[in-house]
């Protein structure tokens, strides 16, 4: 509707304090415009530069209700991609019919005086006159009055539809985002421009179109500096005033000529207004539209350090070739008395017994010749003690003890036993000690005995005792003797061979051990060959399967097994015999009297000597109290969602009703007392509330249902940040039950928050879908993914969240998901 006379005093009143050097001609004269700006910018009670915080204006009619709905999606773009201002131009009469900083050009006519000489009004033009869809137009800086003659770029792009024209989508390019462009967000240093370098961007005037690095580190100082170079105080007040040196400051005269030329290159020049040399490079930007030069400079003294810094290494450089001919010199000298000296080591080997030590024979010269005639002697003294070193090698290569003792059997026993240890391979010293010269009554416990029988029988068969190892340590072994044959019916002593047999008596114990546990075990034990015929039980197996161990062997396991469910464990058997791991598998056991009860069953394949499959260990464990207690879990945790939404709700509430109240009471408090800023920073808390109080409990699914609640989290998704979401409804999916539409709810919101969180999705669908007896629901994604058989995969919160919503509704929750292949999650749940 038209502005009322006390709308049109006001906002008059706005432009002569706001705008005091606008004239007249800048007042909307249509007088609907007029309206417009009255509720969006003299009547909207946020201060400049945040009008566009507000959304709704119900005194606004129509326009009102749709920029309630619209301007949401535009502010977000506004503010994600660092726009000035978003507008919507209207064809046929050039008026703005929308922007979303809500500056004093809402309504203007861009076709009209004083608008048609603005950079919005000339971008406009010329977007309308392009004669293609997929074209835009550019429009380099100016001032631009509704910005308070701050610095304004431009783009535009014709609106078709149905093969025409019908209006203008334009952007106002904010500074710092070109600032963001061209110091690459204030990161100079890392992007290798060190503590001096910066770029910027020149226009064909000369003059700056992007802020330069000075200025931006330090204002103040900035500021001073083109004040000491003598430029204009007018410049340096615009600069001060608007915070940018964008269309205030022209670039160096030197500079300036090649920019006029579109010049190319790079060059050391000076910079003109502090007086330092600088290393420069400059070429065109290729926009089109745009007459601009991109230049980036570095001071001369930081360029050419790394000049400076090769200079130093290849001076070091050339040190270290001078140290290193003069080292290859002393090492040719020393090369001469190196074979004297190898020639020496190797008489010194000789002398203890290395009979393999060879010389390297390198020249022809004397000295060659010597070392020739030393592997000549070497090899002949290696053949001549052959067959004793390979005696020794036989000796020391034997697993088993073996040692010598040269006593004759047929000498008294006290003398025997008196004997020293003659000879002992390596097996004998590790596990004796070193036994050379030990007397042998010393080594063995029962040595007596053992002489009897050797000198009655001429050997000791294999026979179990126990010898004395190192620092009196008992070895049980398995211990042989025979007699060695001397000359005419005499001995030359008696050979013995001892095998430690430690770990074999440890193994037979462990066997021992193992059977008291196999037979004491908590949990019933039965063991079946590959035929599942019952080889033995534990006691607990007697107990609760209510069977003697005597009745069970040789019956089938399916004596234990209930009606109807052999061929479960028949599959099982034959999984864990080929190898596979049956693991805390569900099943059902029945005792002697059939009754049944729920088990854990552990399948573990045993194997004979040969590693072949002998028979299978199955352990059951009774879980029949578990089921209860799980059972009792699930009620309660039932009980728990429900009193959280409860809870919920009722938060929800407190802050719709009460909080959000008296914020807006105490931003209107501060609206009177001209508290602007405090007023703002109220406002945008209010609306902060207002959305956690609709997060806490949907409004929307109790009002107006499950498909329209799903719809509403879909497009706030979207709105938040996230990808676009691609919804649909099949069959009336609110004529469920209550507990169902919530569930559902909350399975969509848990998986568009993990979207949001972990897949980088590009594309989200969601589907419902109403069958006769099921609400079916399925999420998409193609983000990505995950592997779940991945060791190290665990799953998250939100997914056990969903399942358990969908457990506890008596419904079905499925996902499939691959490692860059996106996600899908499959939901049932009862109408």
């Amino acid at each position: 509707p038209p502005a009322s006379g006390a709308a049109e005093r006001g906002l008059r009143e706005f432009y002569r304090s706001e705008h005091p050097n606008l004239g007249p001609e800048w007042f909307p004269a249509d007088r609907r415009a007029a309206a417009a700006q009255h509720w969006f910018i003299s009547g909207n009670p946020h201060p400049p530069g945040q009008k566009d915080l507000l959304v709704s204006a119900p005194g606004a009619g129509r326009y009102g209700e749709v920029h309630a709905r619209r301007h949401p999606t535009l502010d977000r773009y506004q503010s994600a991609f660092n726009f000035h201002d978003i507008f919507l131009l209207d064809g046929a009469t050039g008026q703005v019919l929308y922007t979303v900083a809500k500056e004093i050009d809402v309504g203007a006519l861009l076709g009209a005086a004083p608008y048609r000489e603005t950079g919005l009004g000339r971008v406009f033009a010329r977007a309308m006159a392009l004669d293609g869809p997929e074209q835009a137009v550019v429009e380099d800086y100016a001032p631009y009055p509704p910005s308070r003659e701050a610095p304004a770029a431009f783009l535009a792009a014709p609106v078709w539809r149905g093969g025409g024209k019908i209006g203008v989508l334009a952007i106002q390019v904010s500074v710092a985002e070109v600032n963001y462009v061209t110091t690459g967000g204030g990161q100079w240093r890392e992007e290798g421009l060190g503590e001096t370098g910066f770029a910027y961007v020149v226009g064909s005037d000369a003059v700056l179109r992007s802020d330069v690095r000075r200025e931006i580190e330090n204002p103040a100082g900035f500021l001073a500096e083109l004040e000491r170079a003598g430029v204009e105080p007018a410049a340096v007040e615009r600069i001060r005033r608007n915070r940018t040196a964008i269309l205030s400051l022209r670039a160096d005269e030197d500079l300036a000529a090649r920019v006029r030329g579109r010049a190319k290159g790079t060059e050391v020049g000076v910079d003109g207004r502090r007086g330092v040399a600088v290393l420069r490079s400059f070429a065109p930007v290729a926009v089109p539209g745009l007459d601009w030069v991109l230049v980036a400079e570095m001071e001369a003294d930081e360029a050419f350090a790394p000049v400076a810094a090769l200079r130093r290494r290849i001076l070091v450089l050339g040190l270290v070739v001078a140290g290193v001919f003069f080292a290859a010199a002393a090492l040719l000298a020393r090369s001469v008395t190196r074979p004297v000296l190898a020639l020496a080591e190797g008489v010194r080997r000789l002398g203890e017994r290395d009979f393999r030590m060879r010389l390297p024979v390198e020249t022809k010269d004397e000295i060659g010749e010597l070392a020739a005639s030393f592997n000549r002697m070497s090899e002949r003294l290696e053949q001549t003690t052959v067959s004793r070193d390979e005696l020794n090698r036989m000796l020391s290569s034997m697993i088993n003890a073996v040692f010598v003792i040269g006593a004759d059997v047929k000498a008294p026993v006290e003398e025997i036993l008196a004997s020293p240890v003659r000879q002992a391979n390596r097996a004998a010293r590790d596990l004796l000690g070193a036994i050379e010269g030990e007397r042998f009554g010393n080594l063995l416990v029962e040595g007596r005995e053992l002489i009897e029988t050797l000198r009655g029988e001429g050997r000791v068969p294999a026979t179990e005792t126990v010898v004395t190892g190192p620092e009196g340590r008992p070895i049980p072994v398995l211990f042989s003797a025979a007699v060695l044959a001397g000359e005419g019916n005499g001995s030359a002593g008696f050979v013995c061979a001892a095998q430690d047999i430690t770990a074999w008596k440890a193994a037979q114990r462990e066997l021992r051990r193992m059977s008291k546990v196999f037979m004491d075990a908590a949990d019933p034990i039965v063991v079946v060959n590959g035929e599942g015929r019952i080889q033995g039980v534990n006691g607990e197996a007697e107990r609760i399967y209510g069977w003697a161990r005597g009745e069970l062997q040789g019956r089938s396991i399916a004596a234990l097994t209930p009606p109807g469910r052999e061929a479960e464990f028949n599959r099982w058997l034959k999984q864990c015999l080929a190898g596979a791991d049956v693991r805390n598998v569900e099943g059902v056991q029945a005792t002697r009297e059939g009754k049944e009860f729920p088990v854990l069953l552990t399948l573990s394949r045993l194997t004979d000597e040969a590693g072949e499959p002998a028979g299978v260990a199955v352990i059951a464990k009774d879980i029949s109290q578990l089921r209860r207690q799980q059972q009792e879990l699930e009620l309660l945790a039932g009980r728990l969602i429900t009193a959280q939404e409860e809870e919920r709700a009722r938060l929800a509430r407190e802050l719709h009703d009460d909080l959000t109240q008296r914020l807006a009471a105490l931003a209107i408090e501060a609206g009177k007392r001209g508290w602007d800023g405090m007023k703002g920073r109220i406002a945008r808390l209010s609306e902060d509330v207002h959305g956690l109080s609709r997060r806490l409990h949907p409004a929307t699914l109790d009002d107006l249902g499950l498909a329209a609640a799903v719809e509403s989290e879909c497009r706030g998704f979207f709105e938040r940040g996230g990808p676009p979401v691609d919804f649909s409804c099949d069959g009336d999916c609110d004529q469920v039950s209550k507990a169902t539409q919530l569930a559902a709810y909350r399975i969509v919101q848990e998986a568009l928050r993990n979207i949001s969180r972990h897949a980088g999705a590009e594309e989200v669908s969601v589907r419902l879908r109403r069958a006769e007896r099921w609400l079916e629901l399925e999420i998409r994604d193609n983000g990505r993914g995950f592997d779940s058989g991945s060791p190290g995969w665990r799953k998250g919160l939100g997914l056990a969240s969903m399942e358990e919503r969908a457990r506890l509704t008596g419904g079905e929750f499925q996902v499939w998901s691959r490692p860059g292949q996106g996600t899908t999650i499959e939901v049932r749940l009862p109408v």
